[in-house]
């Protein structure tokens, strides 16, 4: 199957990817010829094997921090509101307690997606909006 990125290094030594059928370039932030083309690969293999990405990388978050790929936006909350006191510890349980926040509540917090935010703040409510942006 042809690769869909190439590799392109610029005469000041930083690697780009090529995209083959657009023409698009993009820095790789590396002179580094091997890591250049690791990154090269995975890209080329995500365009082959599509499924494949979010197994990959939740064994890369799992290396990384084993509670990564589980943390839900519930525990995000709820550990917000532990570290406040008084009178903001109060405001943080009221808006976590937000219906709008329902549809991200129980999701792992590496699989949201932008859609997902959109729903929560699909009301308009500006406080809800706030408390998320802080989140």
């Amino acid at each position: 199957m042809k690769q869909a990125y190439g590799l392109v290094r610029r005469p000041w030594g930083v690697f780009y990817l090529k995209n083959k059928i657009t023409g698009q370039q993009t820095s790789l932030k590396t002179s580094d010829k091997n890591e250049a083309q690791r990154i090269l690969q995975a890209h080329n293999e995500s365009e082959i094997q599509p499924h494949f990405n979010l197994s990959l990388a939740r064994v890369y978050m799992n290396g990384a921090d084993p509670k990564l790929g589980t943390r839900t936006w519930q525990e995000v909350m709820e550990n917000i509101v532990a570290k406040k006191k008084d009178e903001t510890r109060r405001r943080w349980e009221i808006a976590i307690k937000d219906p709008n926040f329902d549809c991200i509540r129980n999701l792992p917090v590496c699989e949201t997606r932008a859609e997902h935010f959109d729903k929560a703040m699909a009301d308009g409510k500006v406080s809800s909006n706030v408390y998320l942006r802080r989140m």
